[in-house]
């Protein structure tokens, strides 16, 4: 993934990304942990995406700008690298063309928890019911307010701006031994304009990236398997 700027933050330029803000963890009167303000001088921007602009025009504000949006100063995740993640997470034993994470099995383990969590689920942050088990689920439950069925699970991360929706989700079904890693993502900005928070995600984006995992799943629930998998690491405790 290569950060170039921050979220939430439209007032910074590229030379203002490049600072971090100065952190510090304490306890009480315990200091844990001080770091300082760091800058980078490098140019973290990927050459190849320097002329990367998208749409007709976006909005400033409350402004019209009617030109393309230049994604080029922009942070950058390859789909192809969101899936590899999302293998390195769920099949750490399995990075022989990858550099595996340097944490421990406790703090993989608290990961996967949190990436396959309902919001029902979860105490800390509390999700009221308007935040179906669908919610952040874009494959097979994106589009419905149903419950997901109890023998599956969806271990994933989503993206969820520009117009764009984007999931990498690892999927298990411990009753069908059924296991799938699936990464995609769409476009759904009909207008072709920015930054004005009327996108096609209700309409487009997520009915169909629920009906492409659920293709997927019905595929993979016929595909016969020579091996079943072992899917025992995965039913995790939801409830502590």
């Amino acid at each position: 993934m290569i950060s170039v700027h921050r979220l939430d933050a439209p007032e910074f330029d590229y030379e203002s990304n490049k600072y971090t803000n100065p952190v510090r963890f304490q306890h009480e009167d315990l200091k844990i942990y001080k770091q300082d303000e760091h800058y980078n001088p490098n140019d973290v921007r990927i050459p190849g995406l320097l002329s990367l602009q998208k749409g007709t025009g976006y909005m400033k504000g409350d402004e019209l700008i009617k030109q393309p949006l230049d994604f080029s100063y922009k942070n950058y995740f390859s789909l192809d690298d969101m899936a590899m993640m999302i293998k390195s997470i769920m099949f750490p034993q399995d990075t022989s063309d990858r550099k595996p994470f340097d944490i421990t099995a406790d703090q993989m383990q608290y990961i996967r928890t949190c990436m396959s969590k309902l919001p029902r689920e979860s105490k800390h942050p509390f999700y009221d019911s308007t935040h179906s088990d669908g919610y952040c689920k874009f494959f097979m439950y994106g589009d419905t307010k149903d419950k997901m069925d109890p023998n599956i699970r969806i271990f994933n991360k989503v993206g969820w701006a520009y117009g764009y929706l984007t999931d990498a989700a690892y999927i298990v079904d411990f009753k069908n031994k059924v296991e799938f890693i699936l990464a995609a993502t769409i476009y759904c900005n009909q207008d072709g304009i920015l930054n004005d928070g009327r996108y096609d995600f209700e309409s487009i984006g997520l009915p169909y990236l629920s009906k492409l995992g659920k293709t997927f799943y019905q595929l993979e629930l016929k595909r016969k398997r020579k091996y079943k998998p072992d899917l025992s690491a995965f039913k995790l405790n939801y409830h502590e």
